[in-house]
């Protein structure tokens, strides 16, 4: 049974977007495997190399396509297939358009393609394109250049998109932005991702509640299901990660029939509270971002007044993205924030000016040394071009909370003899970069996260033995107390670690632990500043002072805005 889901019809519904009660390939138009399908017919029935391919090639190979099927496949209607036929990858996938220039160049990607070959094909392609998806740098797309990890959230894909389109960084992404970077997008693309009809697009046109389990296996069927089966096989799947292996494949086939399919949903949690959370977007029935007791009663009938209401945090009768609990924000997005609020004259610039406006309880020294840590290519302004480049916090005390949140997900997972987190888990602390922060962080690539990876990718070197939080002293040797948290100036909240001595209070101290109440803006510091250099604002060991002086100059930063927001 599907967790969520009262009988087949639902799912069939959801599968169903033609409505006409079967599945078909009528139902995966857009998916990237059935595309690549369709070039590789196009390919196979030309018999005469010049491009097209006619209803009488076409039944050479194909005998028993019809008239009828053969002008649905000719969309633009001109009598002859070829590649103008294809529907356009959707803008929010930049795997699908990756594989879209493998099938149209006929190579496998391992080589990789170059700008020219694809202007060979595609004259029109555009270079900041080409460089965008050129994720290694190394002048050619191959299978290198491909998005890691698992199967990404609509979620996922979505505040990329934002980050990659946002030319201006104002927080609203235009068709004009959009076009820049997906220069095949349709108005009926644009508008699909407009969900308010505001004609921008922004973090007010996100899912409201993720995508859950059921939706995201939904979209691997509609995209990798090359025969519209409704399965996928290891060989569908390939054609939509060249690279995956038989055990990552192993993970999302989850009841071992070695096919994908409906069956193959995650276990729910133990959690019944983030159980519930996961069925939100399916129970939001009217999709305004507000859940009644009725709706999450319609999927879970077996939902009592007493757990709706611990979910309805605020006590307004419904279920919102304000009543989630606070969780650790990708880097990335929070950079980008603070770049926006600190643009006074809206010139895609910052400077150590604007900065100190928002930044105001910082001294003069502190300032530069702030504005010099988020200046990464030193050009003397903090722009877009000093986005970090990875997911996972830096930020001693908000690494610390993802830990022990991650670690917390790591009691709950059965059995417990080898306890793993996947992508759904890493998503209900970590909703919005799961995937990639997964990718950054599975050491043995199997798309599932071991304690022993979670801690080397989190945990600080040297973190037995000291303290962290509020306090005075250093943390030394072995034992329990409290300390005062990496790096200078004031430290709020306390704090817990290993180590001797305690104290409260203001003061220098050193260590790591966790903090009481996390900051509203954190900014991963080692993110920021790329590896380690001789420049004495990046790389770590000794200069934990300064990362901690800019981890606390964000967390003050965001506490003034919240206190704002309230007043307001």
């Amino acid at each position: 049974a599907v967790e969520g889901i009262e009988n087949p019809e639902e799912l069939l519904d959801l599968l169903d977007q033609n409505d006409d009660g079967v599945l078909t390939m009528e139902d995966v138009p857009n998916g990237p495997v059935p595309v690549i399908r369709l070039l590789e017919l196009i390919r196979a029935a030309d018999a005469d190399g010049d491009g097209e391919v006619t209803l009488e090639e076409l039944q050479e190979v194909v005998p028993q396509i019809t008239q009828e099927e053969f002008a649905r496949l000719d969309r633009n209607g001109d009598g002859v297939l070829s590649p103008a036929d294809v529907p356009p990858p959707p803008p929010d996938d930049f795997r699908a358009l990756i594989l879209r220039l493998f099938a149209l160049l006929d190579t496998d990607g391992v080589a990789g393609i170059s700008l020219e070959e694809i202007h060979a094909v595609l004259p029109e392609f555009p270079a900041e394109v080409f460089d965008l998806l050129d994720r290694n740098d190394d002048g050619v797309l191959s299978i290198a250049d491909l998005p890691q990890g698992p199967p990404c959230s609509e979620l996922e894909r979505l505040l990329a998109l934002l980050r990659a389109a946002d030319a201006d960084n104002d927080g609203q992404v235009t068709f004009e932005e959009l076009a820049a970077v997906a220069p095949w997008i349709t108005v009926e693309q644009f508008d699909h991702l407009d969900r308010n009809d505001d004609n921008v697009i922004s973090r007010e046109d996100l899912p409201p509640f993720g995508e859950g389990p059921l939706a995201h296996l939904v979209h691997i069927l509609r995209h990798a299901d090359g025969d519209g089966d409704g399965r996928v096989t290891f060989e569908e799947l390939q054609a939509l990660f060249p690279d995956i292996t038989l055990e990552q494949f192993a993970h999302l086939d989850r009841n071992g029939d070695d096919v994908i399919t409906s069956d193959d949903l995650p276990d729910p949690p133990l959690d019944p509270l983030r159980r519930l959370r996961r069925l939100l977007g399916v129970a939001d029935a009217d999709e305004n971002g507000a859940v009644t007791f009725e709706e999450l009663q319609a999927v879970v009938p077996e939902l009592t007044q007493e757990q709706f209401d611990q979910l309805d945090a605020n006590g307004d009768d419904v279920i919102t993205p304000e009543d989630f609990p606070e969780f650790p924000r990708d880097p990335r997005n929070e950079f980008l924030e603070l770049l926006r609020a600190a643009d006074a004259d809206e010139d895609g610039q910052v400077t150590l000016e604007e900065l100190g406006a928002v930044l105001t309880d910082l001294t003069e020294e502190e300032l530069e040394a702030v504005f010099g840590r988020l200046d990464r290519n030193d050009d003397g302004v903090i722009t877009i071009d000093d986005l970090p480049e990875s997911p996972i916090p830096d930020a001693p005390e908000v690494r610390q909370w993802l830990l022990e949140l991650l670690l917390a997900l790591l009691d709950e997972v059965v059995p417990k003899a080898d306890p793993a987190l996947d992508s759904y888990d890493v998503a209900d602390v970590f909703p919005e970069a799961p995937s990639e922060l997964i990718a950054h962080m599975d050491t043995d690539a199997d798309w599932l996260l071991t304690e022993s990876e979670i801690k080397t990718a989190l945990e600080e070197p040297g973190a037995e033995g000291e303290g962290e939080g509020e306090g005075e002293g250093e943390g030394e040797g072995e034992g329990e107390g409290e300390g005062e948290g990496e790096g200078e100036g004031e430290g709020e909240g306390e704090g817990e670690g290993e180590g001797e001595g305690e104290g409260e209070g203001e003061g220098e101290g050193e260590g790591e632990g966790e903090g009481e109440g996390a900051p509203i803006i954190s900014i991963g510091c080692g993110s920021i500043s790329g590896a380690a250099s001789d420049n004495p604002f990046t790389g770590t060991g000794g200069n934990t002072a300064l990362m901690g002086l800019v981890c606390l100059a964000m967390a003050a930063y965001g506490k003034k805005r919240s206190a704002a927001q309230e007043t307001a």
